[in-house]
Protein backbone atom coordinates (compact mmCIF):
# COMPACT_ATOMS: atom_id res chain seq x y z
CA UNK A 1 0.00 0.00 0.00
CA UNK A 2 2.99 2.29 -0.51
CA UNK A 3 1.86 3.21 -4.02
CA UNK A 4 1.30 7.00 -3.93
CA UNK A 5 -1.53 6.80 -6.46
CA UNK A 6 -3.42 4.32 -4.32
CA UNK A 7 -2.90 6.45 -1.23
CA UNK A 8 -4.06 9.59 -3.05
CA UNK A 9 -7.17 7.84 -4.34
CA UNK A 10 -7.99 6.65 -0.85
CA UNK A 11 -7.51 10.17 0.54
CA UNK A 12 -9.95 11.61 -2.00
CA UNK A 13 -12.55 9.01 -1.12
CA UNK A 14 -12.10 9.43 2.64
CA UNK A 15 -12.22 13.23 2.40
CA UNK A 16 -15.54 13.08 0.56
CA UNK A 17 -18.59 12.80 2.76
CA UNK A 18 -20.85 11.44 0.05
CA UNK A 19 -20.96 10.48 -3.59
CA UNK A 20 -21.62 13.99 -5.00
CA UNK A 21 -18.64 15.37 -3.06
CA UNK A 22 -16.48 12.52 -4.36
CA UNK A 23 -17.62 13.27 -7.93
CA UNK A 24 -16.70 16.94 -7.51
CA UNK A 25 -13.25 16.08 -6.16
CA UNK A 26 -12.62 13.72 -9.07
CA UNK A 27 -13.69 16.29 -11.66
CA UNK A 28 -11.33 18.83 -10.11
CA UNK A 29 -8.38 16.62 -11.04
CA UNK A 30 -6.60 17.52 -14.25
CA UNK A 31 -7.55 15.21 -17.09
CA UNK A 32 -10.67 13.81 -15.39
CA UNK A 33 -13.87 14.72 -17.12
CA UNK A 34 -17.54 13.88 -16.72
CA UNK A 35 -17.34 10.69 -18.79
CA UNK A 36 -14.42 9.33 -16.75
CA UNK A 37 -16.31 10.02 -13.52
CA UNK A 38 -19.44 8.40 -14.96
CA UNK A 39 -17.56 5.21 -15.89
CA UNK A 40 -15.69 5.03 -12.59
CA UNK A 41 -18.80 5.48 -10.49
CA UNK A 42 -20.85 3.11 -12.61
CA UNK A 43 -18.39 0.40 -11.68
CA UNK A 44 -17.41 1.45 -8.15
CA UNK A 45 -20.38 3.26 -6.57
CA UNK A 46 -21.76 0.18 -4.81
CA UNK A 47 -18.36 -0.57 -3.28
CA UNK A 48 -17.45 3.00 -2.32
CA UNK A 49 -20.82 4.25 -1.04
Amino acid sequence: MNDPTTAADLDIHLASGDCPAFEARLRALEGIGPKTVEILLRDARAVLF
